[in-house]
């Protein structure tokens, strides 16, 4: 990662930060091996030639018309790190790299150094916003220590929001903050709160700290305050201490009773080896079947559920979606001996559940879907009314199909649709005989509800990320 360095008692170097990094930028475009003049100047002491950001997995091509933000804008994109201050002590943290068994009980800066950092980064937020250098559509992250125990990482959180940015907040929540309740207020942050058990044990084991139901009714408190377009996200991060069955049943149980919108996956960056370009198959197979039948799990429950393969190997990441299927296909009643081409199906479906709607793929897919579905249809009936139903429509409407109704188990006065959104009990107004599911997020809840509904047995559902219907017309001994 390309690092200029500062002296906290100095102003922010604005001046260097634009000429390095357009001198980066322009770079990109060239010979990653040669050597930077502007980085060599200004980086990093231990640079010693080459572009630093050569292979980083962020690094994507632009179409021509990608339009990006102006050059006085040096930062649409801005990550404050408060190291400084944790009230945790987590067994997989990296701080310092210190293994676990190796730290001190509590791993802590020094006040006054701590607070030195505070205001150094508080002076600089300040600098970039009277400088004009952040976009209007910068998003500003908080990570790393525990933001809430910062003063002055919370000044600039709230000042920020009343500025109308959007914020990501990664946080523990042993601490309720007034500040990160009025963020989720605000429509425009998501809040993720790193729990990583499922109940108070593991909470202990994993986080070094006996908070859990603090913890617990805090979550509670903070989804009660999200509005509009802000997510509360509930972090596990599954590693060694925390993947067996028993302990990714009780999260479950805890998504369940806390009534959990969504959740996210990944595994513990530092297990095994370091870096996100390692080869070696190194995390646990254990982790590995947890992170996969966790996730069909929350997903039959209706739970959105982001799944970050970041860290790692293809190996690694073919295992969790072939325990995926497994978990689905079991989920939705199929013997254990069904063939592959089953759980092929699903892999596949998954992956295109996953593509932004932008993407051609997804326009080709789902029209290909469309299309047979529409052959031998009576009527349609699109299941969901958010976003994605929306595209679809609009994509079913470039087709010459036109959806009967849309049906929802909350339906609103919905002015984005040219059909009516009813409830599933007034279904027997309109005359339809196929239900095509339209949800990425909770496609595989939407079809377990309808497959158990006996008014619906005589129904064609289609779930376009699931797809069996071209091996079979519905489940086996579904229960």
């Amino acid at each position: 990662m390309p690092t200029i360095p500062w002296d906290i008692k100095e102003g922010l170097p604005l001046d260097r930060i634009h000429r390095v990094r357009g001198a980066l930028i322009k770079a990109l475009n060239e010979d990653m091996n040669k050597p930077i003049a502007e980085y060599a100047t200004y980086g990093h002491s231990g640079y010693t030639g080459g572009h630093p950001c050569k292979g980083c997995r962020y690094i994507v091509e632009k179409d021509d018309d990608f339009e990006a933000p102006p050059t006085s804008k040096l930062f649409d994109f801005l990550n404050l790190g408060a190291f400084t201050f944790c009230n945790a002590n987590c067994v997989y943290c990296n701080a310092q790299f210190t293994p676990a068994h190796q730290r001190s009980p509590r791993l802590k800066t020094p006040p006054t150094r701590g607070r030195e950092m505070e205001q150094a980064v508080f002076k600089a937020v300040e600098q970039l916003f009277e400088a004009d250098a952040i976009s209007t559509s910068c998003r500003i992250i908080f990570a790393s220590g525990e933001p809430s125990a910062s003063k002055g990482f919370m000044k600039i959180l709230a000042d920020v929001v009343r500025k109308g940015f959007p914020v990501l907040i990664n946080t523990n929540a042993i601490r309720y903050a007034p500040e990160i309740e009025e963020a989720l207020k605000s429509g425009k942050a998501e809040v993720q709160v790193s729990l990583d058990s499922g109940d108070r044990q593991s909470f202990l084991a994993v986080k070094g700290i006996d908070s859990f139901d603090q913890v617990a009714d805090n979550i509670d408190r903070y989804a009660a305050a999200v509005r509009g377009g802000s997510i509360l996200w509930i972090k596990y991060i599954i590693f060694s201490q925390n993947n067996s069955p028993a302990i990714a049943e009780n999260f479950v149980t805890f998504c369940r009773q806390h009534r959990i919108k969504n959740v996210v996956l990944t595994t513990n960056t530092f297990e095994g080896e370091l870096g996100v370009d390692r080869q070696e198959e190194d995390v646990e197979s254990q982790t590995l079947k947890v992170f996969g039948s966790l996730a069909a799990r929350l997903q039959f429950m209706g739970v959105d559920v982001f799944q970050e393969y970041h860290f790692l190997t293809q190996n690694e990441q073919d295992q969790v979606e072939r325990e995926y299927a497994r978990a689905v296909m079991q989920g939705l009643g199929y013997p254990a001996e069904a063939g592959d081409d089953y759980k092929e199906i699903i892999i596949g479906g998954l992956e295109m559940s996953r593509l932004p709607v932008e993407d051609a793929r997804s326009k080709v897919y789902m029209s290909n879907i469309l299309q047979r579905a529409a052959a031998d249809a009576k009527g349609i009936a699109l299941f969901g009314a958010g976003g994605h139903a929306q595209w679809i429509s609009a994509l079913m409407e470039s087709l010459g199909i036109q959806p009967l109704v849309a049906l929802d188990n909350n339906p609103a006065d919905n002015s984005r649709f040219a059909f009516p959104v009813i409830s599933l009990a007034e279904s027997y107004r309109y005359d339809f005989d196929t239900v095509l599911i339209a949800s990425n997020a909770y496609h595989l809840s939407i079809y377990a509800q309808l497959m158990k509904m006996e008014e619906f047995a005589d129904f064609r559902l289609i779930d376009p990320y699931l797809n069996l219907a071209g091996l079979d017309d519905r489940p086996l001994n579904y229960n």
